[in-house]
């Protein structure tokens, strides 16, 4: 027992030593960094791809150069000098100019080759300049001498200058995140809703004048979701066109565009319209149209998803303040946010509306989620405080989840598609069961959080058994 306390002891007193304890404390560090790092980068990975896959990608990435390049970089080592291959080239690299250049005090560096990189911050190079003079002056009163100056410039001046780099591109990018609070996206957003709003009506012209086989669908995207009543969500102008060659409720359609909103980078947008259906059968039914909007490389605008709610019913006229914005200030301006993050932001944002809906009941969650300006496309249903209304007294549950969405480039507009279930109780005890789809458009609000500003949808079969 003694020897083995002894031997312990004997352990332990290495950490006493004034060169290990501040090594292994180091390496402590900085191996919990990087497993720190590794949990937060597969988390990120799988959040914006939700991909296994890619995780994996990533991960073995960080291999993938030693997997590569070990064969040669090990042969080097054994037939070179591995004091010239380690240290060469930073020394070289962070080697002073000329003395004629600079003062003789106060020699400069230069850790960037001006002929393939651009000049470095100004900010940056004098950083440089008392980064050496400290090392200059710490060299002259140190044994080592010139030898110490040059490995310490080596080792810690492209370390200082690569913060420094970064903290320089820190505050430009915190620049930049203020120009887009600002809402300022070098975009002039009153004439590109404008040029949204043109879309539309030369979308309904051509609807009413082609038809819905030839004028409608050709104002579809490949691959954009339709969504039309009695019948299960559509990919694709193929499918659509021979849905709307047999449809008995969507012969011809026309309706006027009531609000065309963009998102921040003028590249994607939304559009609410009213019109008149007409069936193969002559019969009439009032429209309320929901479209999201992506703008393609030639500059035309094409519809990405599209919902044509029918209803018996007119609808309401547009409420002052529920139009088309005005002015260039975006709604959801705030942090940037990457295209891929908010699009599963906003498939997020309509589960948590969902689960709302599901532990209290639908009122809260339609109150609680829509966006000062959103509407429900059934009246329609203007606000928060029409809405509630709207749902008061409804009872009944109903219950959805989303099935695909999208978002802009910008990340400050979005949608989602799913299918819903309502029960609802009868006078004579039993349970009706309607089937239903939908089309959500969301708007990211200043403070971060995702609301509706439109919803509506049409029905559909009850699923097979």
């Amino acid at each position: 027992m003694a020897d083995e306390g002894a031997r312990r002891r004997s352990a332990l007193r290495v950490l006493g030593r004034r060169n290990f304890l501040p090594y292994f404390i180091g390496n402590l560090l900085s191996n919990c960094g990087t497993w720190f790092q590794n949990i937060a980068q597969s988390l990120l990975i799988y959040r914006l791809t939700g991909s296994a896959f890619m995780v994996g990608v990533v991960n073995f990435a960080q291999f993938a150069g030693v997997v590569l390049l070990a064969p040669w970089t090990g042969s080097a080592a054994d037939h070179y000098d591995r004091k010239r291959l380690s240290g060469s080239w930073p020394v070289e690299r962070c080697r002073p100019p000329p003395p004629h250049r600079t003062s003789p005090r106060v020699p400069a560096i230069s850790l960037h080759n001006r002929k393939t990189r651009p000049p470095r911050s100004l900010y940056c190079r004098r950083h440089d300049r008392r980064l050496v003079a400290r090392i200059d002056r710490k060299s002259r009163t140190t044994s080592g001498g010139p030898a110490m100056k040059k490995a310490v410039i080596a080792v810690l001046a492209v370390t200082a200058s690569g913060a420094c780099e970064l903290k320089a591109q820190g505050r430009l990018a915190a620049a930049d995140a203020q120009t887009h609070r600002a809402g300022s996206w070098r975009v002039d957003l009153v004439a590109e809703r404008a040029a949204l709003a043109a879309a539309d009506r030369a979308f309904s012209q051509a609807t009413e004048t082609r038809g819905m086989v030839d004028g409608f669908t050709a104002w579809f995207a490949d691959g954009a979701a339709f969504l039309p009543p009695r019948s299960t969500m559509i990919r694709g102008r193929a499918a659509m066109q021979e849905y709307l060659r047999t449809s008995p409720l969507l012969a011809s359609m026309r309706w006027e565009n009531v609000r065309a909103d963009v998102s921040a980078d003028g590249r994607s947008g939304y559009t609410l319209g009213f019109g008149t259906a007409a069936g193969q059968d002559g019969s009439a039914l009032h429209v309320r149209m929901i479209t999201f909007w992506r703008r393609q490389a030639n500059g035309e605008w094409k519809v990405e998803a599209n919902v044509p709610a029918l209803n018996p019913e007119a609808p309401r006229p547009v409420r002052d303040g529920f139009g088309t914005p005005r002015g260039n200030g975006v709604a959801g301006a705030g942090r940037r946010v990457a295209q891929a993050a908010a699009a599963l932001a906003v498939q997020q944002a309509d589960r948590d509306f969902a689960a709302l809906s599901a532990a209290r009941d639908p009122h809260d969650a339609f109150v609680a989620f829509a966006a000062p300006t959103g509407m429900i496309m059934g009246g329609p249903e203007y606000g928060p405080d029409e809405i509630s209304t709207a749902f008061e007294g409804g009872g009944g549950t109903l219950e959805w989840g989303p099935l695909l969405g999208g978002a802009a480039a910008s990340g400050d507009l979005g949608y989602t598609i799913g299918y819903a279930v309502r029960k609802a109780s009868q006078p004579d005890g039993t349970v009706r069961t309607s089937y239903s789809k939908y089309l959500t458009i969301w708007q990211r609000q200043a403070d971060g959080t995702w609301k509706y500003v439109a919803d509506g949808g049409t029905s559909r079969p009850a699923p097979a058994s």
